[in-house]
């Protein structure tokens, strides 16, 4: 039996007014939330098979390009400040819950994002269900020359 899933194109607003883009996969009637936060040289297209597994399990998933990944604007690769990155979690936290109110809500990252929601949940501490990290890339095993 093949499964309903809507999927859907979005524009989230950062608190800085810089428009990021998103990704939104979903069953029918979802049992939990998944906010997706994608690894360095990556973007959210590249987990379209892990949204469709998931939504298979009946979960629905938003998952955001960070700045300057995928079709978010921004030079690639480039963030204004690690704090800026970390904002934006929140963002995508709060668009996702308002398109999916009342849900479990989880927080999954990969790679840079596996690290980077570690590091959102421990400083912000939302009101969330759980966090999954997969890889996260927590620091470098040797730190760049200076001039980098």
């Amino acid at each position: 039996m093949e499964r309903f899933m809507q999927y859907e194109e979005l524009k989230l607003k950062a608190n800085d007014g810089v428009e990021l883009f998103a990704q939104s996969w979903a069953p029918a009637e979802p049992r939990a939330l998944v906010c997706l936060v994608h690894g360095f040289g990556e973007h959210s297209g590249r987990y379209t098979h892990v949204a469709e597994a998931m939504v298979a399990a009946d979960l629905a998933v938003v998952a955001i390009d960070q700045r300057g990944f995928g079709r978010s604007p921004g030079k690639r690769g480039y963030t204004p400040t690690y704090l800026q990155n970390l904002k934006d979690i929140g963002t995508l936290i709060e668009t996702a819950k308002g398109r999916f109110p009342d849900l479990p809500t989880f927080l999954y990252g990969h790679s840079m994002g596996g690290g980077m929601v570690l590091n959102y949940t421990l400083r912000f501490k939302p009101q969330i269900t759980g966090v999954v990290s997969t890889s996260p890339w927590l620091r470098l095993p040797d730190p760049p020359p200076s001039w980098l």
